[in-house]
């Protein structure tokens, strides 16, 4: 079986997205960047962002979790966004191979109940869909 390719995301992409995006800047000792920074009312305008931002990799990685925190948290507050949720699943599916593990661990993809986050539903969705 091929292992596939780890991303992380890196202190340098971190850095310039706090920039770009004002974002608070947390302590070093921080984990979890894209968890503790994550903020359901920016959603749509991290994925404008990710879209018109000239990323590289490491950003847009750094950034689609973020944007997957924010979106979690947003449907916890609000509920279905179904036009948000349709362009973070475009840039998934193009972005695939980089965003894979992503997918897998917000879709619970190694547990038997799909209750741990509003976002699982959606994530397995594609799991199922392109059998990851």
């Amino acid at each position: 079986m091929n292992n596939p390719i780890q991303y992380f995301v890196t202190k340098e992409a971190i850095a310039t997205l706090t920039e770009k995006l004002n974002l608070p800047i947390l302590d070093e000792r921080s984990q979890d960047w894209e968890l503790e920074i994550s903020d359901h009312t920016r959603v749509a305008e991290f994925i404008t962002c990710y879209e018109i931002g000239a990323l590289n990799k490491a950003e847009k990685l750094a950034l689609m979790k973020l944007i997957l925190s924010s979106f979690d948290e947003a449907l916890n507050m609000t509920g279905v966004m179904p036009e948000l949720w349709r362009r973070i699943k475009g840039h998934l599916i193009n972005d695939f191979d980089m965003f894979r593990e992503t997918i897998r661990y917000w879709a619970l993809a190694e547990e038997d109940y799909c209750d741990g986050f509003e976002l699982t539903p959606y994530m397995r969705e594609l799991v199922a869909q392109y059998n990851l």
